[in-house]
């Protein structure tokens, strides 16, 4: 017997083999490469828009392969796996980007935004998707972040190493500048109103006023665990949906 297996979040792959009835350990080593990593990025664009789907079954079932590709998954048909499998390994990765508390916990008010995006007014459901955009795209950057590091390190020479990475952390930062900002307007915007929300950011350091005046990785860990519950939340439904069709 000479197969190779992997832990249930997929990251760890490690080679079996059987010697005279005992099972014996080789190779267990981090092993997710460039190409695995893009193929999650693709997962994780298509989970993120389910609710968008033409056909959410299908694009789960379109993930299933992808898992199944990268040794995350056996069963790519089993619909309430795929989801499962997937849902962990976001959760996995988030804990491995959350940085440490430095200010403040920020957490987020996404039900104050509802009214605004059924709003007659064209900028302000614009602006409101724009932000929402931004914090879809900062996550989904940091939560491979790390992974693209280490196959950068394995499969680039040292020059493109500094190349592609000085390219990302250039694009994360940027990304990020644009969601304090939207934090920022946003605020602004529910203040406004006359809602049963304060803002849409809130945080429990009292002596702090102004959401930019916040380390910038305690905003980067909302905004990154509010994704998660989000795709998290939305998939979950529609799995539910598809089920009961079933």
């Amino acid at each position: 017997m000479n197969k190779i297996c992997k832990d249930l979040l997929g990251f760890i792959k490690v080679q079996i083999i059987e010697i005279g009835g005992r099972a014996i350990f080789l190779n267990m080593a981090f092993c997710m490469t460039i190409k695995d990593i893009e193929k999650l990025e693709t997962a994780d664009q298509l989970m993120a828009d389910l609710d968008s789907s033409a056909d959410p079954k299908v694009d789960i079932l379109k993930v299933g392969k992808i898992l199944q590709e990268i040794g995350m998954l056996e069963d790519a048909t089993d619909i309430n796996e795929i989801v499962n499998t997937y849902n962990e390994n976001i959760q996995l990765e988030f804990k491995k980007a959350h940085r440490k508390k430095i200010d403040a916990t920020v957490k987020f008010n996404p039900e104050s935004l509802e009214s605004h995006l059924n709003s007659d007014d064209e900028i302000e459901v614009d602006f409101i998707k724009n932000c929402l955009d931004d914090f879809k795209k900062y996550s989904q950057i940091v939560l491979r972040f790390n992974n693209k590091k280490e196959a950068w390190k394995a499969e680039k020479s040292a020059e493109e190493y500094r190349q592609l990475f000085s390219e990302l952390d250039h694009m994360r930062t940027m990304i990020h500048n644009n969601c304090i900002n939207d934090l920022g307007g946003l605020n602004r915007l529910i203040k406004a109103d006359d809602s049963a929300y304060s803002a849409y950011a809130v945080w429990d350091n009292d002596n702090i006023k102004d959401i930019k005046k916040i380390f910038r990785g305690d905003i980067g860990n909302a905004i990154i665990k509010q994704y998660c519950a989000d795709v998290i939340k939305n998939d979950q439904k529609i799995l539910e949906k598809i089920n009961l069709i079933s």
